[in-house]
């Protein structure tokens, strides 16, 4: 072979490798098309050597398609002919744990009529997992699984996608005996959980509960994301027994939360709340609730609080709804360096915000809007957020207020409200020391004015006591009446 022709060679190899460089997306074989619902003795793949997905009655089932994806070494789409109802054989057990690149696609059977997925996992109580994902760039389309006595999906590897905003896409994962997903290892990142049902019955409007939860992220998985920002793909995670979401241990950093619909139906009015916490972060660390570029979360009618971050840290609970839940909107128990900004927080049962505990430290509380709790709008428990002292307000009309903070405060931030909470912000001001005096101006809603302190470290305070602007021109309005009267009959 000529020089030439041994460069050009060279240079294709080269290119190839380029191509399939670690970490790159394969391009998929042909793929399989399952056409049995079949799950029994019978049921695995005949031949793993030969490519075709055939049992051994000659028919294509969902086992024999995955043990062939698993055995041929190539990227592969297992899709179906028909819809079926696929009751996993208790005898067989659960199916092999995917391990290569496989997309598995049952959107093309999706029932229009109900809308709502034409393929169904039923594990028959079995105590195992619905599909189990140790391969990377894995994706589950259109598959309601249920009845497994362990979780619908679990996940322990990579760039894997669960559920679409494209027709036919949404997954139900409800009715199982642990939670609809887990992902977990420390392998186990840049997962993308969109658009699925979990915890609620494939029409949306009733409950059918993973019995501990919707979804679970620990054992160090990091940089996944439940949710997103772009249009349709929410999760409705509600009607679980336990939480909505749970995020654990001290390895498990930077998962993102975003755009889900927790703890309301996605059709109808029936009460659906998880049984527990919406959300609720222990030990984990740099969790995104809303915010950058994640929706926010309608967090409301869970049983406990909104979000629960206890003994989490440097997380954010941002541009979420926080509404109607068991206890307080959000709580932070012994964690430090959290912040609670731009949320609407409001009818909770307890508290907007509760934060406790000696080490739960630097947890910023800003520019919400905070209303109708039934006990405080922000409560400071056992030496949370130091203890900061509330500032006082000694002055109050439409266009300005003014106080007194002490207790090292350097800023303070100004809200409107009907009650002693804070509806309305209106913006912050610089606390003058060594006096500890301070004045905002600008426009002031009323009818009652409050206030929050913040020092350096973003320790956020509870709300002063209210302030109402027109109460002087109120305790007069009887005597100008009178005299208004008075001068009336004179003339």
């Amino acid at each position: 072979m000529s020089r030439n022709s041994w460069c050009a060679v060279l240079g294709a190899v080269v290119l190839v490798a380029l191509l399939l460089g670690a970490g790159a997306k394969t391009a998929r074989a042909a793929g399989f098309v399952v056409n049995s619902d079949r799950d029994d003795i019978e049921s695995s793949d005949a031949n793993l050597l030969d490519g075709i997905c055939l049992d051994g009655l000659g028919d294509c089932t969902l086992r024999a398609a995955i043990e062939q994806a698993n055995a041929n070494g190539q990227a592969d789409t297992i899709t179906f002919s028909i819809a079926m109802n696929i009751y996993v054989s208790g005898t067989m057990g659960a199916f092999p744990p995917i391990t290569d690149s496989v997309i598995v696609n049952a959107s093309s059977v999706w029932d229009s009529v109900n809308n709502r997925p034409g393929v169904m996992l039923n594990g028959g109580g079995g105590n195992f997992n619905g599909l189990q994902i140790d391969g990377q760039w894995c994706e589950v389309y259109g598959l309601h699984i249920t009845n497994f006595g362990s979780s619908a999906i679990y996940i322990h590897s990579a760039n894997n996608t669960i559920g679409g905003n494209l027709l036919g896409r949404r997954n139900v994962l409800s009715g199982n005996g642990v939670y609809g997903v887990i992902i977990a290892s420390s392998t186990a990142a840049n997962n993308l959980v969109q658009a699925n049902f979990i915890g609620i019955d494939p029409t949306g409007s009733a409950k059918q509960p993973n019995s501990q939860g919707g979804v679970y992220i620990g054992a160090g998985a990091e940089v996944n994301t439940i949710g997103g920002g772009a249009l349709g793909t929410s999760n409705y995670i509600s009607g679980n027994g336990g939480y909505g979401i749970f995020v654990v241990d001290s390895t498990t950093l930077g998962n993102k939360i975003g755009g889900n619909f927790i703890g309301i139906p996605a059709t109808g009015s029936l009460e659906v709340g998880n049984s527990s916490h919406g959300i609720y972060i222990w030990g984990a660390g740099q969790t995104e609730i809303g915010g950058g570029a994640l929706s926010g979360n309608l967090i409301a009618r869970n049983g406990g609080n909104g979000v629960f971050i206890s003994a989490g840290w440097q997380s954010t609970v941002q541009n979420n709804y926080l509404l109607l839940n068991g206890a307080n909107g959000v709580r932070i128990s012994d964690g430090p360096d959290n912040s609670i900004l731009l949320n609407l927080i409001a009818q909770n049962v307890e508290n907007g915000v509760l934060v406790s505990g000696p080490t739960a430290l630097r947890n910023e509380i800003s520019s919400n809007s905070i209303l109708k709790n039934g006990q405080k709008g922000v409560e400071l428990q056992s030496g949370g957020n130091t203890e900061l002292a509330a500032p006082a307000i000694t002055a109050a009309c439409a266009t300005q207020v003014s106080g007194t903070a002490t207790g090292g405060a350097r800023v303070v931030q100004v809200y409107s409200d009907s009650q002693e909470e804070g509806e309305t912000y209106h913006g912050m001001c610089i606390v003058s020391l060594p006096s500890g005096a301070w004045t905002y101006t600008g426009a002031i809603t009323g009818p009652n004015v409050t206030a929050l302190s913040l020092d350096v470290d973003g320790n956020t305070s509870e709300f002063s006591a209210p302030f109402c602007i027109d109460c002087d021109l109120l305790m007069l309005l009887p005597t100008i009446l009178q005299a208004a009267k008075s001068k009336k009959r004179a003339n």
